[in-house]
């Protein structure tokens, strides 16, 4: 087998969305990959940053400020580095995503959110489905089901009630998805991923 001088270190984060700004969370989600590569100094902070976090206490005074302060400084670092980030992207698509985001619990639709920022229904779905490598349903879907997964896990909300909280008109179609996308049933999935 080949063998490689050059080290290589995976550091692992993850991170609750709602500590990051919105224009941030935008890019973000607007940005199919991010490629970045690192100097021995920027590595340096990178791991200086994620040991901070780490080490922040939960009850301490403003600690949610300070990890989603350290934590903006992180993803915008890694943003500002990357050279496969869209700077171009058009407005209109950061808007329709945050629309997505604000509204995906309720009854939305590709075409709603069209109507809301002024743009034709096909023409918005064709820019998301380039821009997100997945059409508008998937998108939304998949924003419900990591709601549901979430609220699964640390919730005691019953699964009925988790479901119409993510969005789902229907109780048999929510456990359907759900199923198809994570091969197991809601109730083993909270079993597995609560303490």
């Amino acid at each position: 087998s080949a063998q490689f001088d050059t080290k290589i270190e995976i550091i692992n984060i993850v991170f609750r969305e709602d500590l990051l700004p919105q224009a941030i969370k935008t890019t973000l989600l607007t940005t199919p990959y991010i490629l970045c590569k690192f100097t021995e100094e920027e590595l340096s902070f990178v791991e200086l940053l994620c040991e901070k976090l780490t080490n922040e206490e939960k009850n301490s005074r403003f600690s949610k400020e300070y990890c989603s302060s350290l934590l903006s400084t992180l993803v915008v670092m890694i943003l500002r580095k990357s050279s496969k980030i869209h700077y171009d992207l058009p407005f209109f698509i950061q808007q329709a995503i945050v629309e997505i985001h604000k509204n995906f619990k309720n009854d939305i639709s590709l075409n709603t959110v069209a109507k809301k920022i002024g743009v034709s229904t096909n023409y918005l779905g064709k820019i998301i489905t380039a821009t997100l490598n997945m059409n508008f349903n998937k998108y939304l879907n998949s924003l419900r089901l990591r709601h549901a997964c979430n609220l699964l896990k640390h919730t005691k909300m019953s699964i009925k009630e988790i479901a119409f909280n993510s969005g789902y008109n229907s109780f048999e179609y929510f456990l359907s998805v759900f199923k198809n996308a994570m091969n197991i049933s809601p109730s083993v999935y909270r079993k597995n991923n609560t303490d």
